[in-house]
C-alpha cells in the first residue's frame, strides 16, 4: 500500500519539469519571433538597397542620355565627326532603335481651299536610344530626354525644338541603329550624311509646285510627334510655344499648330476683298489699324459709304456727310451701334480727295447715352471675333465709290502662337555600342 505521504512528494519533480518545458517553449518562441523580425527587417532592408541602388543607376542613366544629346547635337550639325559616351549601370538595359518614333510637319490651307500639304511630302524618323529598369524608362529622342514610369512622363532635357518671336527652328534629328546592351559600354555616335535642308529651300509643294520660301503668309503649319513619350512632347509643346496643342491617345500623338500671322503693317483694299487678323493675342490686340480711302469721283468722297464685314455682318461702317467730315458707326458684338460723329476731316486738299479713318484712336463714340472710346471698342470685338477675324471690304452700292488702287491699310496688332519664319532640316546620325 502507498502512503498519502509517498504521493505527496513525488509532486514538487512533477512541477518542476513542467516550469522546464515551459521555459523551453518560450525561449524557442521568442528565438523564432527574433528570427522572423530579423528576417523582415532584412528584406525590407534589402528592398530598401534596391530601391536605392535603382533610383541611383535611373539618374546616372539620365545624366548620360542627356550628355549623349548634346554629344548627338554635335555630330548633327557637323562641329565633330564621331563622339563617344561611357555606361556603365550593373543592372537595366540599353537599347537602340532607329525606328521608334516620328515627326511630321504640315502646311494646312495654304491654298485657301482647306489642303493639307505635308512638308518633305513624308513624315521624319526620330528613333530612340533607350535605358530601362525595373518599370522605369529614360530615353533619349529627338534631341531631348524623356522619362517614363509607368504611364507618366517627364522632361528631363528639351528637344531640338526651338521657337521664338514667330521663328520654328526644327534640327530633325534621326537616330538610326539597333542594338541591345547591358553593363559597361561605350555609346558611339557619328555622322551618317550631312544636313539636309528642308526649308526653306528649292524644293516644292506638290500641289502648285510653289517653292518653300519664308516668310510663310497663309494657313498653319502643324507639327505632329508620334511618340511613346507623348505626353512628355505635349507638355514641352503646352509650355514653350502659344499654339493650339492637342493629343491623340489612342494613336500616341501630341500636336501643336502655329498660325501665320495674316496682314500686318501696309496693306491693299480691294472691293469684296479680305483683311486678315491671325492668332492676335486676348487682350488689346491691336495696336494700329487705319484705312486710307481715296474717292473715285468728282464729288469726293461727299456720298461716302464705305464698310468692313465680319462674317456678313456690318462692324464698322465710314459714312460721308458733304460737309467735310465722315462719321463711323462700330457694331460691337453684342449688336450695339456705336456712332462716332465728325470722327475724322477729309482731306480736300489732295486729288482724289482722300481721309484717314484710325479705328484705334481715342475718338468718343455714343450709344444709348454711354460714350466710350472708338479705339477701345474696336480693340474688344476684335478679341471677341478672333483670335482669327476675316473683314470683308465692302463699297456700298450707289454711294461715292471709293478707288481702292489708291486707297490701303496700316495693321499692327499683338499676337501669339504664330509661325513666320520655318528654318528646318534632318540630319541623320547612327549610334551603336562599342
Amino acid at each position: 500500500m502507498i502512503s498519502r505521504r509517498s504521493v505527496n512528494e513525488s509532486e514538487p519533480d512533477v512541477l518542476s519539469d513542467d516550469r522546464s518545458q515551459s521555459e523551453i517553449l518560450g525561449l524557442v518562441l521568442l528565438l523564432g519571433f527574433t528570427i522572423i523580425s530579423a528576417t523582415g527587417l532584412f528584406i525590407a532592408g534589402m528592398a530598401v538597397l534596391d530601391g536605392h541602388q535603382q533610383t541611383t543607376e535611373v539618374g546616372a542613366a539620365e545624366n548620360e542620355l542627356a550628355l549623349l544629346g548634346s554629344k548627338v547635337s554635335e555630330v548633327s550639325l557637323g562641329e565633330s565627326s564621331v563622339q563617344t559616351v561611357s555606361v556603365d549601370n550593373t543592372d537595366g538595359t540599353y537599347a537602340i532603335d532607329g525606328t521608334a518614333g516620328s515627326i511630321e510637319i504640315a502646311h494646312l490651307n495654304r491654298t485657301g481651299d482647306g489642303d493639307r500639304e505635308l512638308i518633305g511630302h513624308d513624315s521624319f524618323s526620330l528613333g530612340t536610344v533607350t535605358y530601362a529598369n525595373d518599370g522605369t524608362t529614360v530615353a533619349y529622342q529627338g534631341g531631348g530626354v524623356w522619362k517614363q514610369d509607368d504611364d507618366h512622363t517627364t522632361m528631363v532635357s528639351p528637344p531640338e525644338f526651338h521657337y521664338r518671336y514667330g521663328t520654328l527652328t526644327l534640327p530633325v534629328i534621326n537616330v538610326t541603329g539597333d542594338q541591345r546592351r547591358s553593363g559597361k559600354s561605350d555609346i558611339v555616335a557619328h555622322q551618317r550624311s550631312g544636313t539636309d535642308r528642308i526649308y526653306p529651300s528649292s524644293r516644292t509643294y506638290q500641289k502648285d509646285g510653289a517653292e518653300y520660301r519664308n516668310p510663310i503668309e497663309n494657313g498653319t503649319i502643324e507639327v505632329t510627334v508620334q511618340s511613346d513619350y507623348y505626353r512628355g512632347w505635349e507638355t514641352y509643346f503646352e509650355e514653350r510655344t502659344q499654339g493650339n496643342v492637342s493629343v491623340d491617345h489612342g494613336n500616341e500623338t501630341a500636336t501643336v499648330e502655329l498660325l501665320t500671322l495674316g496682314d500686318i503693317g501696309a496693306t491693299p483694299l480691294s472691293d469684296g476683298g479680305k483683311i486678315r487678323i491671325r492668332a492676335a493675342e486676348e487682350e488689346d490686340p491691336m495696336n494700329n489699324f487705319t484705312v486710307t480711302l481715296a474717292g473715285d469721283g468728282a464729288s469726293g468722297l461727299n456720298n461716302l459709304d464705305w464698310s468692313l464685314e465680319v462674317d456678313g455682318i456690318e462692324f464698322v461702317n465710314v459714312h460721308g456727310q458733304g460737309h467735310g467730315w465722315v462719321d463711323v458707326t462700330l457694331t460691337d458684338s453684342d449688336g450695339n451701334e456705336w456712332v462716332a460723329d465728325d470722327a475724322f476731316e477729309v482731306n480736300q486738299s489732295t486729288d482724289p480727295d482722300t481721309v484717314e479713318v484710325d479705328l484705334t484712336a481715342n475718338v468718343s463714340a455714343e450709344y444709348d447715352g454711354t460714350q466710350r472710346e472708338l479705339g477701345e471698342l474696336f480693340n474688344e470685338t476684335i478679341e471677341a471675333y478672333g483670335p482669327n477675324v476675316d473683314l470683308t471690304v465692302e463699297d456700298k452700292t450707289g454711294a461715292q465709290r471709293v478707288d481702292h488702287d489708291e486707297s490701303g491699310a496700316y495693321i499692327d496688332y499683338e499676337a501669339e502662337g504664330f509661325v513666320t519664319y520655318l528654318q528646318i532640316t534632318e540630319n541623320e546620325v547612327e549610334v551603336r555600342f562599342s
